[in-house]
């Protein structure tokens, strides 16, 4: 049983759910069900009544299954696996589990980079990707589980495993020995929706990955970390299961970065000249010419600037420059329907200035279209297995000042939906990112009832230790795990970031590269 702890619309939309449920429905004698989050008005049935959570497909408890696997995309999620896990009548802590099955697995990208809030719950952890693992998992399980063999005794086997982290045998608290992060090899690559429902949130689309990782080295981003080796998906596999596709099918390409592809160009004319619709998950703003010519229907244009200052984008690693956002907006508007935009606020050595800059790009854009402008507006909340892993979050006064200031500046640009995570949200999820073995405490505090501040009192966490900076080099309860990059790593970049940054305010014109002017009056390229 997989089991997606959040909304049926969110997790059909996730295509690494669907992947995992696709990889464990066909693995050999392996029957798959789904289950989900039940909304409010379900869940506060369902509590009423005492009704378990059930299989979307079968209707079966999730009680009732011999392995119940979460599949867990965001930290937010973590108390509604075990609201999950509760409401079923499954204990939440494995040690007080006394019945064999179901056996209890996850995985993740929150959790690969940090699984200590989850270790206390959770008999296996997949660390890494699906692929490689899944299968000598289940097979162990089936195998050791037919024989009549005790929980104990099947845990102790799937600890072998490579990328197979098991709390109780490897410790829940401060693990020692090491776990070693797996990745998928190319030939694995290719990923599509398996199911298509109009109740997700890109509707009937079909996700088609055609590249995992990133090429580029944003030292905030942890998937750009947790997700190396950058690999392509090979052409020809690509061509083959884009035959495989229902007629007039709406596809999304789903990459970190899908036009960085070599053959993206061709990718897309290949997938046109079949007749289907096409819809890009993002675009670099260098490649405005990847998007081909004539309208893609629905298609949004998606950039991430992060930061409207270009100095501030050199030192968080980010090789974008405006001119070639306004170049993109200008060359892809009649190509696209909408743009959306994406920007992060509260960065390490961030200024007044960067922040003015955000909706000063903002403006520029607006300037340049006559499309529909949606813009995100985040806290940076900083990440396990990131270059900016020490850096501190900014406190919540700041960042709730700083939201205002934002806001203010945007609401004198016309025809802009502007939405920003909140500054208590960010918090949270800055401990929960970042957090030890003490988090599973205050989770089980907040299953009760319990306000998140009281849930990390009484965990004995104090919640203020996120807004403290921390000195490069310094270790985290999570860094038994092997990521196949070490924190030396990670520490040179932040010092580089450091030195980037205090170049950019020495002469400029020296030290940087001429920003081209543009007239007052037109923004555009």
């Amino acid at each position: 049983m997989l089991a997606y702890p959040n909304s049926y619309a969110v997790g059909m939309s996730s295509l690494g759910f669907q992947r995992v449920f696709n990889q464990m429905a066909e693995w050999p004698d392996t029957v798959c069900e789904r289950a989900f989050m039940p909304e409010a008005d379900e869940l506060a049935w369902r509590r009423k009544a005492g009704k378990p959570v059930v299989t979307l497909d079968g209707g079966r408890p999730l009680r009732n299954c011999d392995l119940l696997a979460f599949s867990i995309s965001n930290e937010y999620d973590y108390v509604n696996a075990l609201n999950m896990m509760r409401l079923s009548g499954i204990e939440p802590r494995a040690a007080d589990r006394t019945d064999d099955w179901p056996l209890v697995i996850a995985g993740g990208l929150c959790v690969t980079s940090n699984p200590m809030p989850l270790a206390q719950f959770i008999d296996a952890i997949v660390i890494g990707e699906s692929e490689p693992t899944l299968g000598p998992l289940l097979d162990t399980i089936k195998s050791m589980g037919s024989q009549g063999v005790g929980k104990k005794r099947l845990l102790k086997q799937l600890a072998t495993l490579p990328g197979i982290y098991v709390p109780s045998i490897h410790s829940s608290k401060s693990p020692k020995a090491s776990i070693m992060r797996q990745w998928a090899s190319v030939e694995s690559l290719g990923a599509r929706s398996v199911i298509t429902t109009p109740s997700g949130v890109f509707g009937e689309m079909v996700m088609f990955e055609i590249a995992r990782g990133c090429p580029f080295n944003c030292r905030f981003c942890l998937p750009g970390y947790a997700y190396l080796p950058y690999r392509e998906c090979r052409m020809e596999d690509l061509t083959q299961i884009l035959r495989s596709f229902p007629e007039n099918a709406r596809i999304g390409f789903v990459a970190c970065s899908p036009d960085s592809h070599p053959s993206f160009r061709e990718i897309i004319d290949l997938a046109r000249a079949a007749g289907h619709e096409v819809s890009i998950g993002s675009q670099r703003a260098e490649h405005p010419s990847q998007l081909g010519e004539g309208k893609f229907s629905g298609t949004t244009l998606t950039i991430a600037p992060e930061t409207g200052a270009d100095g501030l984008r050199k030192v968080i690693g980010k090789s974008l420059r405006n001119e070639a956002i306004l170049n993109t907006v200008a060359s892809a508007s009649d190509s696209v329907s909408r743009i959306r935009m994406y920007f992060i606020y509260g960065f390490p050595f961030e200024t007044d200035e960067d922040r003015a800059e955000i909706s000063s790009l903002v403006a520029q854009v607006r300037a340049c279209t006559k499309l529909p402008i949606s813009v995100s507006i985040n806290p940076f909340i900083p990440k396990p297995w990131t270059a900016f892993q020490w850096s501190p979050l900014a406190s919540v006064n700041d960042l709730r000042k700083w939201r205002d200031e934002i806001t203010k500046d945007m609401r004198a640009i016309p025809s802009v939906e502007v939405r920003f995570l909140g500054a208590r949200e960010a918090h949270i999820q800055a401990l929960l990112s970042r957090g030890d073995h003490r988090v599973g405490e205050a989770l089980l505090n907040r299953l009760d009832g319990d306000g998140w501040p009281q849930a990390f009192q009484k965990a004995g966490i104090d919640m203020n230790w996120v807004f403290e900076p921390l000195q490069p080099g310094t270790t985290f309860e999570w860094d038994f795990i092997n990521m196949g990059f070490g924190h030396t790593r990670l520490a040179r970049e932040y010092n580089l970031a450091q030195s980037t940054n205090q170049a950019r305010f020495k002469t400029p014109e020296k030290l940087s590269d001429p920003v081209p002017s543009q007239p007052e009056s037109s923004p555009c390229p």
